[in-house]
């Protein structure tokens, strides 16, 4: 049996949802035995899952269509807005062009880490994995060294850390500056951006006591309505402006003449494809997995098809006078019925925001808080660290947008810093480390190891240049 047969076996035992018996659980055992694991809490966690996860499945397993409205949520967000930088960054050439080849290579990706799933759960008799489990089992199984994969979880936790409290702070800052926005709309007095974010800050802790999504999903459900609403409006008066002007914005050109600005285009390409660490959760839930890459796939080409057509209309329309987000350049004044509908995208884009801050702070706190919490066994005394532990971290991500009131920046340092990790370089490195010798894609090893080779560069001269030059732009500008 050649290794592509090797591969679809081990890919449709995964479809199959097959619950695993004793000569699994063996298998299992021996291998964590082999790099001094600590066997019976895992010999207790994987038969537990494996003797619900049929069951599981059956009770919460999603279609083809609500897996693609997760990806779509999972994926659209600020960098949305901050598309029309990036096409100030790049040119109107140049930047759809790389971000069509940045999408391809982000979602090439993803499609990287299910399938490196798939492979070690079938050679380790094992129901599901997550990103973290993932780099950690590839590096453990392949090198017999528990500590190794080890490292390669907290590498990869941390950088979701990063991302996920990177995300916290920008949306902070998004919805403080587009309250004062509608501050100058009414006509009252304008108020310091940094004296905003103090003052929604207390709600921010409250909400952030939420402990549950089931809490959550109703407001996130109304919150993609709203953002809907808001992009389509952003939309239609991006056009409207290009109309009114009879020419495109000032200093609309192909290709950008600043040669530095090109490692912030990087960034904020890659902060806008912000779904990596959803993509194995997504995979695990659907009732038929073997739909999930054409989803996925789809659900991409949508996204990327979306950052061109509003990073275009929006860097056409308004030129070097963009704002840090579109959304900020929208009228400062009603004298119209017709900014009355401006207000209202404003208000519900800091709705779905908020939202979308409540969400990705949830993700965190399911890796931060367990070690903490496990030591604990009065439930008052585990409520009350809960408590101290969201708190300060809610104010340590209004501290960043309080020193730096740049979005677009931010934007581009989460991007360049973390997210070229998560969606480049992580990925192409574990798939180097668990299919090495193997026949990958149809093609010889060295073919897919150079495809590899190339992933990885990107992501390591885009992601170290990309951070020097947003913390340099950072650093000058204030």
């Amino acid at each position: 049996m050649d290794d592509d047969d090797d591969n679809m076996t081990e890919h449709n035992l995964l479809l199959n949802k097959k619950d695993f018996g004793p000569d699994t659980n063996l298998q299992t055992n021996e291998f964590f035995e082999s790099i001094h694991v600590d066997m019976e809490p895992l010999r207790i966690a994987y038969l537990t899952i494996s003797e619900n996860n049929a069951t599981i499945r059956k009770t919460n397993a999603t279609g083809p269509g609500a897996t693609l409205m997760h990806i779509l949520k999972a994926n659209i967000g600020i960098g949305l807005l901050t598309m029309p930088n990036a096409m100030k960054d790049a040119g109107y050439v140049f930047g759809p062009t790389i971000l069509l080849l940045m999408g391809i290579i982000a979602t090439h990706c993803m499609t990287v880490i299910v399938t490196c799933s798939h492979h070690l759960c079938a050679q380790l008799q094992l129901p599901a994995l997550s990103y973290a489990d993932v780099a950690e089992l590839a590096i453990a199984y392949k090198f017999k060294k528990r500590y190794w994969g080890m490292i390669a979880r907290i590498f990869v936790n941390a950088m979701l850390l990063l991302t996920q409290f990177g995300f916290c702070c920008t949306y902070l800052a998004f919805i403080s500056k587009h309250i004062i926005l509608l501050i100058e709309n009414s006509g009252a007095m304008p108020i310091n951006y940094r004296l905003i974010i103090l003052a929604i800050l207390p709600i921010f802790i409250l909400a952030s006591y939420i402990r549950t999504l089931k809490y959550l999903a109703p407001i996130s459900s109304v919150a993609n309505i709203c953002i809907l609403y808001s992009i389509t409006i952003i939309l239609v008066f991006s056009s409207l402006t290009i109309a009114e002007q009879g020419a495109l914005g000032p200093g609309v050109e192909p290709f950008s003449t600043t040669p530095i600005s090109y490692p912030l285009f990087f960034g904020n390409v890659i902060f806008a494809f912000e779904g990596i660490g959803s993509v194995l959760p997504l995979e695990n839930k659907m009732a038929n997995p073997k739909f999930f890459q054409p989803i996925l796939w789809l659900g991409m080409l949508m996204i990327i098809s979306s950052y061109a057509i509003l990073g275009l209309l929006g860097y056409f329309a308004f030129g070097d006078n963009l704002a840090d987000v579109v959304s900020l350049n929208f009228p400062k004044a009603l004298t119209s019925p017709i900014y009355v509908l401006y207000s209202i995208a404003i208000l519900y884009l800091i709705f779905g925001i908020f939202s979308s801050y409540l969400i990705q702070f949830y993700v965190p706190m399911e890796i931060i808080e367990p070690p903490f919490l496990r030591r604990i066994k009065s439930p008052i005394k585990k409520l009350i660290l809960q408590i101290i532990i969201r708190t300060i971290l809610v104010i340590f991500t209004a501290l960043i947008p309080i020193a730096i009131d740049k979005i677009n920046l931010l934007v581009d340092l989460i991007g360049a810093f973390s997210s070229s990790c998560l969606a480049l370089i992580f990925p192409a490195a574990i798939e180097i480390i668990t299919f090495w010798g193997a026949k990958r894609y149809r093609l010889p090893f060295y073919v897919w190891i150079v495809k590899d080779i190339i992933i990885l560069g990107i992501g390591l001269v885009g992601g170290v240049i990309g951070s020097g030059v947003a913390i340099y732009k950072i650093a000058t500008s204030f």
